[in-house]
């Protein structure tokens, strides 16, 4: 909830779904003092309050609408929900201070029908819009059967945030809306989270951004990543471009000492837009927030001054050795037919009897699929095996719609373990009866 604090001076006119309204200007209080508190939902662990001061938020939308040159001239399409920092800060907020119309549509309606973007992008002189990467697939495969009918060439912006940004999605995207006027130059990316308000990074709007293939065995801790060539196996990374002025990022190892570039390690930031702490957890704000840099849990390297990120630590499964980034497992297996694009989640288990963690993959069946569970359970096992050299300890096909999902709309790893772990106690139980 906003507090007093955030004065956005004279009134601004927000368009929400063709409705009209006039914000009053705030009652101005000191710029440090906590306006708002923000949810930072990831894919495993609690949610979080995070303490945002009014000067941390002005500084970012000043110097994120810099970046991006957002101002009047542009017109924002947005279904996000407005409770997390992507739709909140850069869909609403930002906006709202710099007096740049706003249309929003309900994010279940987008769901059902992901082309009502394209319609309001079309129809309102849209000129940026941020979806996280999941979103660039769903309208792929949903929404592109219409591509014909729109003329998106206009549009400045369609700007992947959240999520792990994938070269991929942004492929299938281009090609799906090829008949729209899509451009690569108008895919970019951005690295943000709520603990910095929003954006530590971004890419440069109108110009292709940087691809590197790298060696999937490289990227690990400690490593300096392997450049491949385009024939040769390998992981396509997008850059999520250079720092946002006021901001300083650098790379830790585990002893949380610098690392020289571009070397891979844990993301560390810096800056005048940090958040204040963790509400009412001092104890987890001490450890993540020390001597005035906050401490990511992203792994990721620094090239040429642009960042890369590779992952969460949280998310990393290491088996036999080898590192495993949880995200990439699941997009490989959402391309097998049957399986539900964007709902797999790839999880570790501690096995005890080899002392290592093991891999285990739950899958949505897609609800129109006839083929055999078990057959679907043998492809996720060999694609998985002939990408990553890993097998799976265990394959679960479930239904459509039994995977949670947090409130930002990210899969979450450590609920739909424990969930199935609850469901395997239940089928012990009914066995046992």
């Amino acid at each position: 909830m906003l507090g007093a604090g955030l004065n956005l001076g004279s009134a601004r006119r927000i368009v929400l779904e063709e409705l009209s309204v006039e914000t009053a200007p705030s009652t101005p209080q000191s710029g440090e003092a906590i306006a708002l508190l923000q949810h930072s939902s990831g894919t495993t662990g609690l949610k979080k309050g995070v303490a945002l001061s009014a000067d941390a938020i002005v500084l970012q939308i000043e110097s994120y609408a810099a970046t991006i040159g957002a101002g009047p001239h542009d017109t924002i399409v947005s279904w996000l929900p407005l409770y997390h920092d992507m739709g909140l800060i850069a869909c609403c907020m930002m906006p709202a201070y710099l007096a740049i119309p706003i249309v929003h549509i309900d994010p279940f309606a987008w769901i059902a029908r992901p082309e009502l973007l394209l319609d309001a992008l079309v129809r309102h002189g849209g000129t940026l819009t941020w979806m996280p990467n999941f979103a660039f697939d769903h309208m792929a495969m949903v929404a592109a059967r219409r591509a014909g009918d729109y003329d998106l060439s206009k549009v400045r912006a369609f700007i992947s945030c959240s999520e792990p940004c994938k070269a991929a999605s942004f492929d299938r995207f281009a090609a799906a809306f090829a008949a729209s006027g899509i451009r690569h130059d108008q895919l970019q990316c951005c690295y943000a989270m709520a603990e910095t308000v929003f954006a530590v990074s971004q890419t440069q709007i109108g110009a292709p951004g940087l691809r590197l293939r790298a060696d999937s065995l490289s990227l690990a801790r400690g490593n300096i990543p392997r450049r491949v060539a385009d024939n040769e196996p390998g992981r396509d990374l997008l850059s999520t471009g250079l720092p946002l002025a006021d901001i300083a990022v650098a790379i830790y190892d585990e002893n949380r000492r610098v690392v020289a570039n571009p070397t891979i390690g844990e993301i560390g930031i810096r800056g005048a837009f940090l958040f204040s702490g963790y509400n009412k957890d001092p104890a987890r704000t001490a450890e993540r927030l020390a001597e005035g840099t906050y401490f990511t849990r992203d792994l990721g390297f620094i090239l040429d001054g642009q960042i890369y990120v590779l992952g969460r630590i949280d998310d990393l499964v290491i088996v036999n050795g080898r590192n495993l980034y949880a995200h990439e497992v699941e997009a490989v297996v959402g391309r097998i037919d049957g399986v539900k694009p964007g709902r797999s989640v790839a999880v570790a288990h501690f096995d005890a009897r080899i002392g290592s963690e093991s891999l285990v993959v739950i899958s949505e069946r897609q609800r129109s699929s006839v083929r055999p569970e078990a057959e679907l359970r043998r492809d996720i096992m060999r694609l998985v095996y002939s990408t990553f050299e890993v097998t799976p300890w265990r394959v679960h096909i479930v239904e459509e719609g039994w995977l949670i999902k947090t409130t930002s709309g990210k899969i979450s790893r450590s609920e739909n373990l424990a969930r199935l772990h609850g469901k395997q106690r239940e089928q012990g139980a009914s066995h046992d009866g």
